[in-house]
């Protein structure tokens, strides 16, 4: 009975079925042509204007191949028929993944071999990304629709269900105090995201299982949508769990657990405040400008120890008190992002700054007071794994966790510009931090470092975007104005290279740091 049902499903979308496929396609066809960074607009405005229609269009197939079976209602013909209801949820649950999914993973596959990168490396990461889209996009979709009696019924409960989305986002921003997600969703664009995503897709996975239970087999619709609204809170709950929970999952997971014990953080009050680069002082600034309103930046000196060599530590989170002398909790944030990394054999202490963003009131307030500043930090250490060179202009190398990378000189003759594309994460979604300079090969003097490191620990990949990821860094060889002057110059692009250093990180963990009195007026940014 399920190869009839799919039989008279396809007869009746099939026209919907090809041309969501097509569109999904003329997509693949697009990021192949653009390649590692489009210049021609054309194709960027028409991308722009295929990936909703693209969504949209999937979504509308998900409930046009519900609807021809539709569960709620009286009048279905189905009712009457020898059909076995699980015969019936099994062919729409696989007719969906077939129609939908499907198209999109040979996209994905198309892409990553036509791009010349193994099938091992593309299958992984197109079917990471297919059962992602299952979680959060299709599983959905196939239960909402199946609460609904027709598509115009359809249409309307998503709009609804979107607009009162809508209205639960603003007022947890309310909520925020204008402070933006990050002050109920702790875990928002961090390392650690993926914790409370992995625990929104078990709820997904549940609740809709779930609610397609109750409506194919009992057709309890009722009591499906009630249990669909308490799992819909469930999940976005998720979004809103606490950092130290997550952390400490990730800290379970660590790939060489204890390795970081050695790292000591320690105030440094010998090193001086911090001078911006700019000369201008951002917290003077902040406070002509927003008055009351705005923040002080304090640069709070530290000095590390136990670094190893060749490795990052990069602070995840840094949650930051400040403590009158009279005990009073006067004000709790967190710190601005910290990364320091030791190159080469050197056995010394690493010095950087911890920068914190006081509000004006509570700096006004104890600028000129002793104050106890706790920071508690969330610490992963990376170590070196690989490091590779290229060719600073026309380079065009596979490097196995960048992927694809070629390098140019920019149409100014200011930047190297290194792009790299690969499948599955890279180094600004994934587990890898990287470093790179521009040398000269003959004479070895090299111009300073950049550093890419916005980590995802997920041991998935899941955008939704695309399969292919994008890396780019621009090592700068020339000032326009002539105000800063290299070490390596245009003159010496012909013997130079770019040095690619890759680090995987090894150990996740916590310390705290107590200092028993700052004077917060000191350490503003000279």
């Amino acid at each position: 009975m399920i190869w009839h049902i799919v039989k008279k499903d396809w007869k009746l979308s099939w026209l919907m079925i090809t041309g969501v496929a097509a569109i999904h396609w003329v997509i693949a066809a697009i990021e192949f042509k653009s390649g590692f960074l489009s210049l021609n607009q054309s194709l960027v405005q028409l991308r722009l204007l295929l990936d909703p229609i693209a969504v949209m269009g999937s979504a509308l197939l998900i409930a046009m191949i519900i609807q021809q079976d539709a569960i709620s209602g009286v009048r279905q013909d189905w009712l009457a028929r020898p059909i076995q209801r699980w015969h019936l949820l099994l062919e729409k649950v696989l007719f969906v993944v077939v129609a939908v999914q499907v198209p999109i993973l040979a996209a994905d596959i198309f892409l990553g071999l036509a791009n010349g990168f193994p099938l091992r490396q593309t299958l992984a990461a197109a079917l990471s990304r297919a059962a992602s889209m299952l979680l959060s996009f299709t599983l959905p979709i196939l239960a909402f629709t199946s609460l609904t009696r027709n598509m115009p019924e359809a249409i309307v409960s998503a709009v609804i269900a979107l607009f009162a989305w809508a209205m639960l986002m603003q007022t947890v921003f309310v909520a925020a105090g204008g402070g933006g997600f990050e002050r109920v969703e702790p875990t928002l664009r961090s390392g650690v995201a993926w914790v409370g995503e992995s625990l929104g897709f078990a709820l997904v996975l549940l609740g809709a299982s779930t609610v397609l239970g109750l409506q194919y087999f009992r057709r309890k619709t009722m009591l499906s949508r009630c249990l669909a609204v308490v799992f819909l809170l469930l999940m976005l709950s998720t979004s809103f769990l606490p950092w130290k929970p997550a952390f400490a999952m990730q800290e379970r997971l660590s790939p060489n657990p204890g390795s970081g014990g050695a790292t000591v953080l320690a105030f440094n009050p010998g090193a001086g405040r911090f001078h911006s680069p700019s000369g201008i002082i951002p917290s003077n600034e902040n406070t002509r400008r927003y008055g009351n309103e705005g923040k002080v930046a304090v640069h709070v000196p530290l000095q590390i120890a136990g670094l190893p060599t060749d490795s990052v530590l990069l602070a995840d989170r840094s949650e930051v008190c400040l403590i009158s002398a009279g005990g009073k909790t006067e004000y709790c944030g967190t710190g601005e992002d910290m990364h320091v990394y030791k190159e080469g054999p050197d056995f010394g202490e690493v010095q950087t700054y911890q920068k914190i963003e006081v509000p004006v009131a509570v700096y006004r307030r104890l600028r000129d007071q002793p104050t106890r500043l706790e920071i508690n930090y969330s610490l992963t250490q990376w170590r070196l794994g690989r490091s590779y060179a290229m060719p600073a202009v026309g380079g065009d190398q596979r490097i196995p966790g960048l992927g694809w990378c070629k390098t140019k000189v920019n149409d100014d003759e200011t930047v190297v510009e290194l792009s790299c594309m690969q499948p599955g994460k890279g180094p600004h979604c994934g587990n890898v931090c990287a470093t790179g300079f521009l040398e000269n090969a003959t004479s070895g003097r090299r111009n300073p470092e950049y550093f890419a490191c916005e980590p995802n620990y997920s041991p998935y990949f899941g955008d939704f975007h695309s399969v292919i990821t994008h890396f780019n860094a621009g090592l700068r060889f020339r000032d326009a104005l002539g105000l800063a002057h290299f070490p390596v110059d245009g003159s010496q692009l012909a013997q130079s290279r770019i040095v690619n250093r890759l680090y995987q990180p090894t150990d996740h963990f916590t310390t705290r740091l107590v200092i028993p009195q700052i004077m917060l007026q000191e350490w503003e940014a000279q």
